[in-house]
């Protein structure tokens, strides 16, 4: 019989290879004594499927991967042809670029040929028992060993002993006489991250003598071109001094531990990433985000003015301290931008050769140029990080990526289109969209102009919105605190008629906001609309959102207002704004020094 050649996993379209067939003994495992051959041949698939589900989800690395399918083939469970015929569905099918196709076949090409020579060394001997045979370990450690080591082009011979696996890392471990690691703090495409304590910094009695090292894979480690490449990327990010960047420190190697690291700034605080699945699984309110795109943007920008690109932002590079400082991580594998004054500088190396992009996050003309169609190919361009900064933007103001984690090819082919975030007016959600556009010519150009786009009209000073910042994560405060108090409201139920008037009333009062027209004209506002919006739907946390919002804006105006010495305009404004939020404190203070009061203290002057 044989088996289906499509399965279809959380989104990701699986092609499982139709070359399995149980009467010929031809299929995707090998027969071995135990258990039935299909109940083998089903557990082999189902760790072959959860290893490219992983990859595709950004769970695996593409080393990580070659390393899970070298495995695979040296514990005898899987025949290396029938896995390369997976392989190739998997390209056929538009999932694995080409060049990504053509390292996994090499890699366990190589892991079967040397297990293969290894075995012609030994003669083995398995009973036939009702339990499957031990994996043979020495086999595992060699198949990982050369999907490691990857820039080896000959496999090894069975006349000689595989070299030794690199030394396992550990707590304690002293990189270069100076590096003591600490723990590990995370694994990523390049490596893997460790907290250290820099035995000079404290041998000078500093207070804070920790750094963040970054300890490279061996396929960066073992390929000179690629070191000095990176090197060269490395200088260039080194020089990148931005308050939301995380500073680079040094980029050097242990040649009696044959290490190659990268040193950095350490902070204590969580990954964007993290965030989200802790404290913001449905995203943050605008109010708590704006320093972080603000942050985000700010430093793109920075690099683009310095012809750096990053090229793999998504939100595990963006890091929030405890201090609720934003910073950007991994600037040191981006590209040089291709522009006029600077083609010069251009690296022959890029990352993205060595798979350093995320595809979920990633630009379609990043993944045309992964895939090396000439047709298709476009230079690194700041617009490929307008593309991951927005789906960033958009997953921390909803909690979910635009196109449910579909790569930038996938969700053109498949015409999806992202959802319109509630906490966004339509103006803002109109920059937000462009900035998502797949196309690079109708994508925002520039981060500056996407971060114009979103800021509202209501002025906040900075120090305010990272004081919410630092308060929301230092507690722990989720999503709920920032919004109407839904346990102490209940909505009633809508007819579908109410529905569509709530969401007409909320388009036509975001329409007003855009232009201004907050309380006047008298018949046609955002208060009035916002209020119809209220007496069909009293929980309506879009609505009240919005009136507290013209209530600020109103608050702003109404003291301009009465610092240039006319009271009169500036009355009206707070009556207008009390209209939107009778409790607002600010307005309450205002009416009251107008009033004469002199109880209240002056308004504060801005920063």
């Amino acid at each position: 019989m044989r088996h289906s050649n499509m399965r279809v996993m959380k989104g990701a379209r699986l092609f499982l290879s139709p070359a399995y067939d149980a009467d010929t003994e031809s299929g995707f495992c090998e027969p071995i004594p135990g258990p039935p051959l299909e109940n083998v041949m089903s557990d082999r698939m189902a760790d072959v499927t959860e290893a490219f589900e992983a990859f595709y989800s950004g769970g695996l690395t593409l080393a990580q991967l070659a390393e899970r399918l070298s495995t695979l083939v040296a514990s005898n469970g899987c025949q290396m042809e029938a896995l390369v015929s997976f392989i190739g569905s998997e390209l056929a099918a538009g999932r694995l670029p080409v060049q990504i196709e053509r390292h996994l076949v090499s890699t366990i090409q190589r892991a079967d040929s040397s297990i293969r020579a290894l075995d012609s060394d030994f003669t083995s001997f398995q009973p036939l028992t009702s339990e499957p045979p031990k994996v043979d370990e020495a086999k595992i450690a060699l198949a990982k060993y050369v999907a490691s080591a990857g820039a080896s082009e000959e496999p090894v011979k069975g006349s000689q002993s595989p070299e030794p696996l690199p030394i396992r890392l550990r707590e304690g471990l002293i990189l270069k006489g100076q590096y003591r690691l600490e723990s590990e703090l995370g694994t990523g495409g390049m490596g893997v991250v460790f907290k250290a304590r820099d035995l000079l910094m404290e041998e000078m009695k500093d207070r804070e003598p920790y750094v963040a090292i970054k300890i490279l894979r061996p396929e960066y480690r073992d390929n000179q071109q690629v070191l000095m490449a990176l090197q060269r990327e490395f200088r260039k990010a080194q020089k990148l001094s931005h308050p939301n960047i995380v500073g680079m420190m040094n980029f050097t190697r242990d040649d009696d531990l044959g290490m190659v690291f990268i040193t950095m700034q350490y902070l204590e605080g969580k990954t964007l990433a993290d965030l989200l699945v802790t404290t913001y699984p449905e995203g943050m309110p605008l109010k708590v985000a704006l320093p972080i795109i603000q942050g985000m943007a700010h430093a793109l920008s920075y690099a683009h003015k310095n012809h750096i690109i990053h090229l793999d932002f998504k939100p595990a590079n963006v890091f929030i301290s405890d201090q609720g400082d934003v910073k950007i991580l991994d600037f040191g594998i981006a590209s040089i931008a291709t522009t006029a004054t600077a083609e010069q500088q251009l690296t022959v190396f890029n990352p993205q050769d060595l798979s350093a992009l995320t595809p979920a996050y990633a630009s379609l003309e990043m993944l045309n140029r992964l895939e090396g169609h000439p047709s298709t190919q476009l230079p690194p361009d700041p617009r490929d990080d307008v593309y991951g900064l927005a789906c960033v933007i958009y997953e921390l103001l909803t909690g979910r990526h635009p196109f449910a984690r579909a790569s930038a090819k996938d969700a053109f082919k498949s015409g999806l289109t992202p959802k319109d975030p509630l906490a966004l007016t339509g103006r803002q959600w109109k920059s937000l969209r462009k900035g998502l556009a797949f196309s690079r010519e109708g994508r925002t150009q520039q981060v500056d102009e996407l971060l114009k786009g979103l800021e509202p009209f209501s002025l906040f000073g900075p120090n305010l919105l990272k004081a919410l910042l630092v308060i929301s994560i230092l507690a722990g405060i989720g999503l709920h605190d920032f919004r109407l108090d839904e346990t102490s409201c209940r909505s009633p139920v809508l007819t579908p008629d109410e529905t569509a008037r709530v969401k007409d009333l909320l388009e036509v009062a975001a329409v007003h906001m855009d232009i201004g027209y907050y309380t006047s004209p008298p018949a046609s506002n955002a208060l009035l609309a916002y209020q119809e919006v209220l007496k069909l739907d009293p929980c309506n946390n879009t609505a009240t959102l919005g009136l507290n919002r013209i209530s600020d804006i109103e608050e702003q105006e109404a003291w301009a207002a009465f610092e240039s010495g006319n009271a009169a305009s500036s009355l009206d404004k707070v009556d207008d704004g009390l209209k939107a939020n009778p409790d607002h404190k600010g307005l309450q203070a205002l009416k009251s020094k107008l009033s004469g009061d002199t109880r209240y203290p002056q308004r504060p002057s801005a920063r």
